[in-house]
């Protein structure tokens, strides 16, 4: 028998839920050359607003995703740069235990590493990767 009373699998299987992308913020979202500061923040990559918008646009709720604190600084930098999102580091379908990892269907992070099912070599993928803004011709 299911058990309903998990929060990930009563997440999983609502479907009155909107669909939910959790967005990192320095180098995914913003430009990023190292921490400046807590409310010091990059600019908006270019194309980024328009790609959020086609996705707000299909019902996808948008969470940005960081480790920084929601601050007013962080609200008042992504409200000037017009950057459609509807919660910072919370969302009010992530369920009673409130876990630091937010439910999602989608995260989108500089530093992630796609697990497709295939483990071999992962140690090896982990171990190589460097953000996109570490790498040249990036690197300012």
């Amino acid at each position: 028998m299911t058990d309903l009373t998990d929060p990930v699998l009563k997440f999983a299987m609502d479907k009155d839920r909107p669909r939910i992308c959790a967005l990192d913020l320095d180098g995914t979202l913003l430009s990023y050359g190292g921490w400046q500061g807590r409310d010091k923040f990059g600019e908006v990559l270019r194309g980024m607003i328009e790609e959020l918008q086609i996705l707000r646009d299909e019902g996808v709720k948008i969470v940005i995703w960081t480790c920084r604190p929601d601050t007013p600084a962080l609200r008042e930098h992504l409200d000037t740069n017009e950057v459609p999102y509807d919660y910072v580091n919370e969302h009010p379908w992530n369920g009673p235990d409130n876990p630091r990892k937010i439910h999602a269907d989608w995260y989108v992070d500089d530093k992630g590493i796609p697990v497709d099912g295939v483990v071999k070599g992962l140690a090896r993928r982990i171990l190589s990767h460097r953000p996109w803004w570490q790498e040249e011709p990036w690197m300012t």
